[in-house]
């Protein structure tokens, strides 16, 4: 939107020297936004002769935000409520003139004339006219398009009313200061961090240059401080980048509120942010560098879980570096070492930090801000990928790369060293040697003291350079009438490989050492992963022969173990349970889970309470637990205690002595004396009324009982093993079981799946039956698919029991010696197991397509005995798929073996 600026204009026209004035503003070289604002405001004021004045301008949501202002209060202004009906219709009127006595926010009582000037841009033909097409544009000036909405506002106060023959100047001088914001705003967009409002890198080598001309000139020192955002990937990985990217605007603002009016700030890359600090010494410079590293770790509006903090390089000029380049490098190191120190810390640069340590900057020496090297350092990066990742001969490859390097080096030659690691006696050996036209030379000449060093400490290496350190090697070179050597150590997962070395009898003038020299270390380390890779090439193809030697061994043994193997798989179930359970039928997870859980009970006296629905087996758990522990050479004493009347409860378990009652004709023992250094299963113990719960619970506290009717105490010492078949907290709850009985029996619980939960052990249990069924004139009994698979169907709310009791009902009642479809017949039968499907409806989706799946994959094995091919024919899904959703789902075709390998009946 610049112009040319306008010729001077005559004294006596002022209203054209205010024009000319803002013509010099649209075509300054340079723009600082609210600089420029300014600039503009107290160019108006001095139009009109006003004496308080604020310039604004619109945001993206149509909100004035104030720029510049003179003798008001910027904030205020905006939100008098007699200025905001006023601001508004002036944005659509244009230009409009209001007295308004006393305003609060003006400073100056008797600036009562107010004037409102929307800052309207009107589009302009480019190029010049003639003085006949002026006057054309001139007669036309109305019909010259306008963008739709001002860009800003212009308000001048002043004690007197501006003269109305000034609103055509005043609409002129409009639009020039338009055109000067607009100007402004695009140079801000080229120079300025759109996130951070911070000048961009480029920027910030050119201030460095300038600063350390000043600084040298003057004496005074110079500082950089270079932050960096610790545990940034942290911060974006828990909050996401959107959140990432506030929390660097808001370090920036806080890095700049803790600076001094002249500093200035840049963001240097990523979360990395610059502050030169001219006439700051390094005592000054790291006390600004803590106070900010303290403020952003104070800073309360963070509030996140993974904490924002900041590290910080200092380096100064002249005391650390002599010049903007090496000021930098230095800076940046100091803040690698800064955070690789834990970070969260201020350290100024010091001289135990290595010349060449590494950087936090990547891109150092790739990138530089010189265009055409930064070019022609991507393609030479882009030539050396393809070189090394090519099909070319390992020699043509080394060779391609030392001739690229030998051209950026500006040197007349250049070697590549290979040999051992670090520390080896044994010499490098030369593998490549070139000179500045890509010839093959011999390897002479040159100078041993660069290569020693190199190998001892794997620095790179550049002479000359630092004249303090560097002054023997000089030497050196100088008697070897060399003037330039550079060597670069070829390290590869910090093994030392060996060392490009590079000289010559003349210095290279264009040779930058700063970024030269760290580009060329970024192409050697490409060269690095080349051998590397053809290392690697080469012991893959040893190791491929070595293993098909040992392959071919390995087979003979693999085919004598195989039967050995197949002993051990079968056996496998067996050894993982310490005792034996072959009374209980199951193989599936549940009841795996319950054997697993018997061990590690089994042998203890723990009381145990067996919870379960009538008929899942109960009876079985407790002779389990018994013929497995320790008691088991002492009586196991079931007792049903439903099944026995309340007057008779207290008898039966305790015992009487002869005359207790009426029928009481001798002394009997209770069924805890006969128990007696056994085990005593209560089943049922929900149905125990209230008085002999309490006599129960003394007999558990105390180890001792007393007969019915009589007066000596019997010491009693069994192992309590009791049974529900309903909620035994909510009877504890509603108070119909006594609390402390209930913690006395609960000590470990072992909860018994319903059949219907473990449909995969009906095969199993069904084969069990059917061992020892008979017809009715004594043949064996055999069982059709689709029995088993109607049967699969089924819910069962008995359980086992049920089940037992339909087998040995059907066994006797069918016509010849198998149990068909028809046979049968459930008593309130749902197809397809309604009472399953139930369970699947209270699920959410995913959930019940998922047990769904498991459910119909078991049952599917169940019916085919574990054959994987039959299961995946009956369901009509190709074998691999359903390998791969059995092992999705955990399930494993062992558990489904052929029913005639099943251990005996439950």
């Amino acid at each position: 939107m610049s112009r040319p600026p306008t010729p001077p204009a005559p004294r006596e026209q002022p209203e054209w020297t205010a024009l000319y004035e803002a013509g010099r503003l649209i075509s300054a070289p340079a723009f600082d936004e609210r600089r420029t604002a300014s600039d503009c405001l107290d160019l108006a004021l001095r139009v009109v002769g006003a004496e308080a004045g604020l310039l604004a301008t619109y945001d993206r949501g149509r909100e004035l935000i104030a720029l510049a202002g003179q003798a008001v209060d910027e904030e205020a202004i905006l939100e008098e409520p007699r200025l905001k009906p006023l601001l508004e219709r002036a944005r659509t009127d244009g230009l409009r003139r209001e007295t308004i006595p006393s305003l609060p926010s003006i400073a100056r009582p008797d600036a009562r004339e107010v004037l409102l000037l929307p800052l309207q841009l009107r589009l302009r033909p480019l190029g010049q006219e003639d003085p006949e097409q002026e006057v054309i544009r001139e007669r036309r000036r109305r019909a010259v398009p306008a963008l739709a909405r001002p860009l800003g506002l212009l308000l001048l106060a002043g004690p007197r009313r501006v003269d109305p023959s000034l609103d055509p100047t005043l609409e002129r001088l409009a639009e020039h200061l338009a055109e000067v914001l607009v100007n402004a705003r695009l140079y801000a967009a080229t120079i300025r961090d759109p996130l951070t409002d911070l000048y961009r890198r480029p920027e910030l080598d050119r201030h460095l240059e300038v600063e350390t001309i000043i600084a040298g000139h003057t004496g005074a020192p110079l500082a950089l401080l270079m932050f960096d955002l610790d545990d940034m990937a942290r911060i974006n990985q828990v909050h996401g980048r959107a959140r990432g990217d506030r929390i660097i605007a808001r370090v920036a603002r806080l890095i700049r509120a803790q600076l001094r009016r002249g500093d200035a700030v840049f963001r240097y890359g990523g979360e990395e942010i610059a502050a030169v600090c001219p006439q700051a010494d390094p005592e000054q410079a790291l006390a600004t560098a803590e106070r900010i590293r303290a403020s952003v770790e104070s800073y309360p509006g963070f509030a996140s879980e993974v904490p924002v903090r900041v590290s910080v390089g200092v380096a100064v000029y002249p005391q650390h570096a002599d010049g903007p380049s090496e000021l930098l490098r230095k800076a940046d190191q100091t803040l690698f070492i800064a955070k690789q120190e834990g970070g969260n810390r201020s350290l100024l640069w010091h001289r135990r930090i290595p010349r060449h340590a590494l950087r936090s900057d990547k891109l150092i020496g790739i990138l530089t801000g010189n265009q055409a090297k930064d070019y022609r350092n991507i393609m030479m990066l882009l030539d050396t990928i393809v070189v090394v990742n090519s099909l070319l001969e390992r020699k043509q490859v080394l060779r391609t790369l030392l001739d690229m390097l030998i051209q950026l080096s500006g040197c007349e030659r250049g070697v590549l060293y290979l040999g051992s690691d670090r520390g080896a006696l044994r010499p490098w050996q030369v593998e490549v040697a070139l000179d500045g036209a890509g010839r093959a030379i011999e390897a002479t000449g040159v100078c041993e003291h660069v290569l020693a060093r190199v190998r001892r400490s794997a620095l790179p290496l550049s002479i000359p350079g630092d004249e303090e350190e560097d002054a023997e090697l000089s030497a050196a070179l100088r008697t070897l009438g060399l003037k330039r050597a550079i060597c670069l150590p070829l390290l590869v997962k910090g093994r030392l490989l060996g060392a490009m070395y590079f000289d010559s009898r003349h210095a290279d003038a264009e040779f930058q050492e700063e970024s030269d020299l760290i580009f060329m270390r970024a192409l050697v380390r490409q060269l690095g992963a080349a051998l590397e890779k053809a290392r690697l090439y080469e012991e893959n193809l040893a190791q491929k022969k070595e293993l098909e030697e040992l392959t071919a061994k390995l087979a003979q043994k693999v085919q004598a173990q195989a039967s050995e193997l197949a002993d051990l798989n079968r056996n496998l179930s067996q050894l993982q349970l310490r005792f034996n359970y072959d009374k209980i039928v199951g193989k599936s997870e549940a009841m795996q889970r319950v054997f697993k859980l018997l061990d590690r009970i089994t042998d203890t006296d723990v009381p145990v309470l067996v919870l379960g629905e009538t008929g899942t087996g109960k009876e079985l758990v407790a002779r389990a637990l018994h013929l497995n522990g320790p008691r088991r050479d002492g009586p196991f004493v079931s007792v049903n205690c439903s099944a026995i009347s309340e007057s008779l409860m207290e008898s039966e378990l305790f015992g009487h002595v002869k005359g207790a009652f009426t029928g009481a004709d001798r002394d009997k023992p209770g069924f805890f004396e006969q128990a007696h250094g056994g085990t005593i299963f209560l089943d049922e113990i929900q149905d125990m009324s209230r008085s002999m719960q309490r006599e129960l619970l003394r007999v558990l506290q105390e180890g001792e009982v007393r007969r019915v009717g009589g007066k000596e105490i019997i010491h009693v010492d069994v192992r309590v093993i009791s049974a529900c078949n309903q909620d035994l907290r909510e009877l504890v709850r509603r108070g119909d079981f006594r609390q402390d009985l209930f913690y006395r029996l609960n000590v470990v619980s072992i909860e018994l799946p319903p059949l219907r939960d473990r449909k995969e052990d009906i095969p199993l249990i069904v084969q069990r039956l059917l061992e020892d069924a008979r017809t009715i004139d004594g043949r064996p009994v055999k069982l059709d698919k689709e029995a088993l698979r109607k049967m699969l169907r089924y819910d069962w709310p008995g359980n086992v029991r049920q089940l037992q009791n339909f087998i040995e009902k059907t066994c006797l009642l069918i016509e010849g010696d198998t149990i068909r479809s028809e046979h049968v017949q459930l008593d309130g039968e749902r197809p397809g197991g309604t009472g399953g499907v139930s369970q699947l409806f209270e699920m959410e989706y995913n959930d019940a397509k998922q047990a769904f799946a498991r459910e119909y994959l078991k049952s599917v094995l169940a019916r085919n005995g574990g054959n994987v091919t039959r299961a995946a024919a009956e369901a009509r899904v190709v074998r691999s798929s359903f390998h791969k959703m059995m092992r999705k789902h955990g399930i494993s075709a062992k558990d489904f073996a052929s029913p005639r390998n099943v251990p005996p009946r439950e």
